[in-house]
């Protein structure tokens, strides 16, 4: 910690522990292509996958077969899954004190200007298009460590 750090700010870089990571995610290939790019990426994580939105709620509840769950550093977020959509995680995830605090990620294959805007309004933290090919994902999976997890000031753990 630096001189003019506050004590309760932490950078997931100085973290000893791995990065927890929750993936939600109904694609298998992508699925595939985000845990490939992680397993290669710079830093120690531990890549936790959901396939639909309940699943996503439970897993960030701490419910039913996730009650074992670790709370999630970040949540990597697909906007069209089953039984219930990204926008209507982010809406759950707005209502709950603890869940609203944690950075979330669109990451997505719509380019639709109403998603961009809606995922915006309802918290989202950063919207990112996926690419097309293992290496451009494998550079979004960099971008998303550099600056999610050496740069940003995140709040203290609950």
């Amino acid at each position: 910690m630096t001189p003019d750090e506050s004590p309760s700010e932490r950078s997931l870089s100085q973290d000893r522990e791995p990065v927890e990571v929750l993936l939600a995610e109904d694609n298998p290939n992508d699925i595939e292509l985000t845990r490939k790019a992680f397993e290669e990426g710079k830093m120690l994580n531990n890549l936790h996958v959901v396939q639909d939105g309940v699943e996503a709620i439970q897993f960030l509840r701490q419910e039913d077969e996730y009650a074992d769950a670790p709370r999630p550093d970040i949540v990597l977020l697909d906007l069209e899954m089953p039984r219930k959509g990204g926008v209507e995680v982010l809406e759950d995830m707005e209502q709950d004190p603890v869940l609203k605090k944690l950075p979330v990620v669109v990451l997505t294959s719509s380019e639709a200007e109403r998603d961009i805007v809606e995922s915006y309004e309802h918290s989202a933290n950063a919207y990112l298009t996926k690419p097309v090919g293992y290496q451009a994902f494998q550079d979004i999976v960099r971008e998303i460590e550099n600056f999610w997890f050496s740069i940003v000031k995140l709040p203290p753990t609950e």
